[in-house]
This record gives C-alpha cells, sequence and structure tokens, in this order.
C-alpha cells in the first residue's frame, strides 16, 4: 500500500506537521469522522487504509486531521499518540477512551461508543445553541438602540436645555458620564481580561471552570461522567483495575484533584482496599457515586454501575444547564429594562425640570 495520505489533500496543501496543533475539527465533523471510522474498520479495512479513505473525503480539516494520523500509524506510533497530537481536535475523553480501546483490544466496540457519545453530545450543543439565541438576540438589539439613544439622540436633545440655566437631573448627568466612560472602562476591562488569559498555562485556564461556584458543580458532574464511562468500558473489557485507574491517568484528566486521588488510588488499590474504597475523596466523588460504585461491587457489576452512574451525571448537567438557560431569559429582561427604563428616564426628566420652571 502506498504511503497513507500521499495524495491526499494535506499533501497537496502542504501543510507541515508543525500546524498540526492548529487543526480544528467542529463537534459535527468529529462525530461523522468518528462513525466513518467504525464503518471501515467494520467492514474489514485496517486502520491505515480507513485513515487513507478519510484524507480523500471532500471535508479539508477531516481530510487533514485523517493524513496525519495515518502517517504518525505508518511510522510506528500508537493512536493515542497520535490523537494526542491534535489536542484542538480530540479532547481528553476521546484520548481516554482510545487509550482503552489499546488497552483492552476493543477498538470496534470503543469507537461506536464514542460515536454515540459525540452525536448526543451535539444534540445537546445544537440545543443550547437554539436555547440561548434568543436572549442574544433580544440582548444585542437592546444594547445597540440603548447606544443609538445615548450616543446620537439623547447629546442632540440635551443641547436644547443648554441655554435655560438649569442644572440637569442627577440621573440625566450619571447617564452621560456613563456614556463619556463606558467605552474607554470596557477596552480596559478586555485588555485586562485578554492580558490574565495569556498569561496563564493551557492547564490554569482549564481549571477556572472548577473554581467558579456557579460552574464547579457543573464542571465536576461532567468530567465525573466521563470518567465513569470510561472506567466502566475497561472494566467491561476485562481490564485489572489497576491497569485502567492507570490508563485514566496517563497524560492527566485536565482536573488537579482527581489526578492526584487517582495516583493515591493505584497504591490503595495494591494495599487491598475496594474501588468505592480508594476513590474515597469528599471533594471529588460525592458520597451518592461512591455508594453505586460499593453497590456495584457488592454485586459483582461495577461496570454496570459505572455506566449507569456516568448516564446520570449526564443527564444531572443537562438539567442544570437547562436551569441556568430558563433563568437567563428573565434575568436578562430584567437587566435590559432596567436599562431602557434608566435611559428613557433620564431623558425626560430634564424636560419635567424645565416645564417646572416655566
Amino acid at each position: 500500500m502506498a504511503r497513507v495520505g500521499t495524495e491526499g489533500p494535506l499533501a497537496a496543501a502542504g501543510l507541515p506537521d508543525r500546524q498540526a496543533d492548529a487543526l480544528v475539527l467542529s463537534g459535527s465533523s468529529l462525530s461523522l469522522m468518528t462513525l466513518h471510522l467504525k464503518t471501515l474498520l467494520g467492514s474489514g479495512v485496517g486502520l491505515l487504509d480507513a485513515f487513507d479513505v478519510l484524507s480523500r473525503g471532500e471535508d479539508l480539516q477531516v481530510a487533514q486531521a485523517a493524513e496525519h494520523l495515518g502517517r504518525r500509524l505508518s511510522e510506528g506510533h500508537q493512536l493515542s499518540e497520535a490523537l494526542a497530537e491534535l489536542p484542538r481536535v480530540f479532547d481528553r475523553f476521546f484520548l481516554r477512551m482510545i487509550r482503552a480501546a489499546e488497552t483492552s483490544g476493543r477498538l470496534m466496540a470503543v469507537l461506536e461508543e464514542l460515536s454515540n457519545l459525540l452525536e448526543t453530545r451535539e444534540r445537546r450543543r445544537r440545543r443550547l445553541i437554539g436555547a440561548i439565541a434568543y436572549p442574544a438576540f433580544v440582548l444585542v438589539l437592546s444594547l445597540a438602540m440603548t447606544a443609538f439613544i445615548v450616543y446620537v439622540m439623547l447629546p442632540g436633545y440635551l443641547s436644547i436645555f443648554a441655554g435655560s440655566g438649569l442644572a440637569l437631573p442627577p440621573l440625566t448627568r450619571a447617564l452621560l458620564w456613563a456614556s463619556q466612560w463606558a467605552p474607554r472602562l470596557s477596552l480596559g476591562a478586555v485588555f485586562l481580561v485578554i492580558i490574565v488569559v495569556v498569561s496563564q498555562s493551557p492547564q490554569e485556564r482549564g481549571l477556572v471552570r472548577f473554581r467558579l461556584p456557579w460552574l464547579r458543580s457543573l464542571a465536576r458532574d461532567y468530567e465525573l461522567a466521563g470518567f465513569c464511562t470510561t472506567l466502566a468500558w475497561l472494566l467491561r473489557t476485562e481490564v485489572p483495575i489497576q491497569s485502567a485507574i492507570a490508563t485514566l491517568r496517563y497524560g492527566g484528566t485536565g482536573w488537579e484533584q482527581l489526578d492526584r486521588v487517582l495516583e493515591a488510588a493505584e497504591d490503595r488499590l495494591l494495599a487491598g482496599e475496594t474501588l468505592s474504597e480508594s476513590l474515597s475523596d469528599a471533594d471529588v466523588f460525592p458520597r451518592p457515586l461512591l455508594q453505586c460504585v460499593a453497590a456495584g461491587e457488592q454485586a459483582g457489576k461495577t461496570s454496570e454501575f459505572l455506566l449507569l452512574a456516568g448516564r446520570i451525571l449526564e443527564e444531572r448537567c443537562d438539567l442544570t444547564i437547562e436551569a441556568m438557560l430558563s433563568l437567563l431569559e428573565p434575568a436578562l429582561l430584567l437587566f435590559l429594562g432596567v436599562i431602557v427604563a434608566s435611559v428613557v428616564l433620564a431623558a425626560l426628566l430634564p424636560t419635567f425640570s424645565l416645564v417646572q420652571a416655566l
């Protein structure tokens, strides 16, 4: 067989290897790529040939990723190692699942599960975008109208009162002051945020979601759902529990506390503790989850209970997001109502003052 991808779009484009980490795939493209890879392997096509086929597809980004992966495999690298070179395409969860497949030797089953999970994630993302679209449109439109009133209509309107000798009401003066300083303060805030983001490492930026009170619980549930699902797949393929934990810990999870718990869990498992005992850390694993794992161990169905726990955590994430969105729209309307009412009142108060002075 010819070298993988030597005639594909990537070779034609001449994209150097150093730009591999700049490749980006949309969620739908990644889901479709995973589905196509599973279908090709299921029909008896070898892994290198499968990537060769994908590298000749119409989607240039998918073709670039497939060519890179095929080339790395032909050079003797493992699939997980090649995937890790495309961090903006394959996230940690995808890598953990592929490492689980390499450990268990069940790539087809893991790809099928990944395909289903990615499809579910993409549907969730589209539903989230659809729910945010209307409030975002209302916010942008209202801010644009407010800016037009403040910066275009209000100055000309207030110039009428300049020669009257009347002092402007406090609310009107405050609005004028805000209109003068808001652009500068906004630019300063944006510049400050850029400095903070650039000065942090990717690991530090990834930990921000665990430090924000209103995101901490959601981020924990999301990470634990992926952990439970991957560990369940490893155990279902009869991988020893110590090896399964080592596979999950390899390369880091992106959550420092979870990494520490898994590192300690390896030693505690070797000392004879059960899985639920070795993972006992109230800051990472909630008690109901540990009780679920313990029940699975007693019933001899640890993997099934872990899968169930993963699905429950995913559903809880969905419910949390839906609850946030249900509160977002009325909160946004209330905020905009206060802003618009303040602007209108600030514009009308000078008129009332002038009428009273006549």
